[in-house]
């Protein structure tokens, strides 16, 4: 399954604040790929209380906690949150990574 946190969809959906047609249709996406996740309950005070929440916040701590407690494979564009997993071992895959890879192709 798709997994996420709800920080992660707060932070996501802020990102659509544009305006007119071009807002909607953006929400409309993210509100697609909402329903093919299954969206993992972390309380506030659980993500914080995270290795990664220091350093790195509220939303990338959310994270890190899921990756403990369900043991996934991390997709992600923030190059900070990407090495520090990968520094400890979990399997994580930088977005930047991929778009490059496709680059190549072409």
């Amino acid at each position: 399954p798709l997994l996420t946190v709800p920080h992660v969809m707060a932070e996501v959906s802020n990102l659509t604040d544009l305006p007119g047609l071009e807002g909607i249709a953006a929400r409309q996406v993210v509100k697609e790929v909402i329903e093919l996740c299954e969206e993992v309950d972390m309380a506030s005070a659980s993500a914080a209380a995270h290795v990664f929440y220091e350093a790195l916040g509220l939303t990338d701590a959310a994270i890190g906690a899921l990756v403990e407690a369900r043991g996934c494979v991390v997709l992600t564009d923030d190059l900070q949150l990407y090495l520090r997993l990968h520094g400890q071992g979990v399997t994580a895959i930088n977005f930047a990574h991929m778009q490059a890879e496709d680059w190549e192709r072409r």
